[in-house]
C-alpha cells in the first residue's frame, strides 16, 4: 500500500464531497475450543462432545473417537458473545473443559450522511489506513 492509495479517498476529508462520517461498529466474537488431556478425550468425553457438536453427532461413535484420539485441543468455532456464554455453560455442565479466546472485530465504515452512500474498501489494510487518516483529518465518528 502506498500513500497515493490513501489519497484516492481524500474527498472524504478535503471538503470536495461533504457529508462523510465514520461509523464505529462494535463487534466482538469468541473462539471456543474443547480442552482434553494430552492423550485426548476419554470415552465419556467423546460421548458428551458427540451429543453437543452437530458435526460430530453425525459420525459413528468409533469414527468420532478416532477423529478426536490424541487431540488435546479441538476448535469448536467462532460465536458472538451471548451465544458463546450459553455454549460454555452447557459444555461445563457436562464436565467438559473449554477455552475461550476473544476477538475484537470492531471497525469503521465510511458513510456519507447526505447521500446515504457507504464506502466498502475491500483491502483491509487500506481500509484501516483510510479510517485512521480520515479520523486524523477530523472526519466525525458516529457510534452504532
Amino acid at each position: 500500500m502506498k500513500a497515493h492509495d490513501i489519497e484516492r479517498y481524500a474527498y472524504m476529508w478535503d471538503g470536495s464531497q461533504p457529508g462523510w462520517t465514520m461509523l464505529r461498529i462494535e463487534e466482538h466474537h469468541v473462539h471456543l475450543a474443547l480442552l482434553f488431556a494430552p492423550s485426548g478425550p476419554t470415552v465419556r468425553e467423546v460421548a458428551e462432545v458427540r451429543s453437543l457438536v452437530p458435526a460430530l453427532s453425525e459420525l459413528p461413535a468409533a469414527q468420532c473417537h478416532a477423529a478426536l484420539k490424541g487431540q488435546a485441543r479441538v476448535p469448536v468455532g467462532r460465536f458472538d458473545c451471548l451465544e458463546a456464554e450459553k455454549i460454555v455453560e452447557t459444555f461445563t455442565e457436562r464436565g467438559l473443559w473449554i477455552e475461550m479466546t476473544s476477538e475484537d472485530a470492531s471497525g469503521y465504515l465510511p458513510r456519507n450522511e447526505l447521500t446515504g452512500e457507504v464506502l466498502i474498501i475491500e483491502d483491509n489494510d487500506l481500509a484501516q489506513a483510510v479510517s485512521v487518516r480520515a479520523i486524523a483529518e477530523g472526519v466525525r465518528i458516529n457510534h452504532v
